[in-house]
This record gives C-alpha cells, sequence and structure tokens, in this order.
C-alpha cells in the first residue's frame, strides 16, 4: 500500500512539474491519460506543444515510429527511438530534459510504450503527445525528413 502511494506521489510530482510549465505559458492545465498498464503519463495537445516549441522551451522530441516512417517525416528536431528499441537507445537520452513522446496518433501504441518505459526507468518529465504526428501535420506546422529538410504539411499557419 505504501508502495502504492508513492508510485503516486511520483506519477502526481511529474505531472505537476509539467503542468507547471505549461501554466507559466498561459496554457489550459493538462489531462491525465489513464494508462491500463505502467506510469500514468500526462498528455500534451497540438496547441500546447505548438506553443512550447514557438516559445523555444527546452523539450526533447521523441518520435517513436519505425526509422522508415521517422525518415518521411517527423516534427522537427526529434529523435527516433522505436518502441522496439527503447531499451538500447534510452540511454542517449538526458533523464533531466521535459519529453514529449509522440507516435502515428491515438491508435498507434508506440509513444505509450516508449513513455511507459522511459517514466518507469528514470526520466521523471515525460508527456504524451496522444494525437501525434498525424496531427501536428494536419494542423500545418512544419515538418522535417531525415535529410534535414522542413517542409510545411496540411493548412498554413
Amino acid at each position: 500500500m505504501a508502495s502504492k502511494m508513492l508510485m503516486s506521489l511520483s506519477i502526481w510530482k511529474r505531472i505537476a512539474c509539467a503542468g507547471t510549465l505549461l501554466a507559466a505559458m498561459g496554457l489550459a492545465p493538462l489531462e491525465v491519460v489513464d494508462l491500463e498498464v505502467g506510469p500514468e503519463l500526462a498528455a500534451i495537445t497540438t496547441e500546447e506543444l505548438a506553443a512550447v516549441v514557438q516559445a523555444h522551451v527546452p523539450v526533447l522530441l521523441v518520435d517513436a515510429r519505425g526509422p522508415e516512417v521517422y525518415a518521411q517525416g517527423h516534427l522537427p528536431g526529434a529523435v527516433n527511438v522505436p518502441a522496439d528499441q527503447v531499451e538500447r537507445l534510452a540511454g542517449m537520452l538526458p533523464q533531466d530534459a521535459l519529453i514529449v513522446v509522440y507516435c502515428g496518433g491515438p491508435e498507434c501504441p508506440h509513444s505509450l510504450l516508449v513513455g511507459r518505459w522511459l517514466a518507469a526507468h528514470g526520466w521523471p518529465q515525460v508527456l504524451h503527445f496522444v494525437r501525434g504526428y498525424p496531427a501536428w501535420q494536419a494542423a500545418g506546422y512544419p515538418v522535417e525528413t531525415e535529410s534535414g529538410g522542413l517542409m510545411k504539411a496540411g493548412p498554413q499557419r
């Protein structure tokens, strides 16, 4: 019971930290995604993430999709950590960074797997961009290709 309470406190501490960052930027409080297995992750919306990126808040974007899909387009500056390689690649991610994980949208489980793994293994500030790359692209925010080129997608902003 005490162990469960401590884990709960850890989760709320993480959510509060992320919530404080977004609140300081004048953004709405975070919604908590209740996961079936593993730690809870705080969610970030497309608009909130765009505000964070545009304000140049230090954030590490983690694309949990496979390398082929990542190469076709990803959020600017995102690193590729496919779900099936998270244990091998996690060491390259700073543990004190605010991390936003995403993948191919709400139907794609990869970002949840990566986010849960990171949260359970010492990364205290992990947010989940539930709507993922498709929502970012559809909103017309810039995307980057493997060659490093930026391109606009969807409606112009």
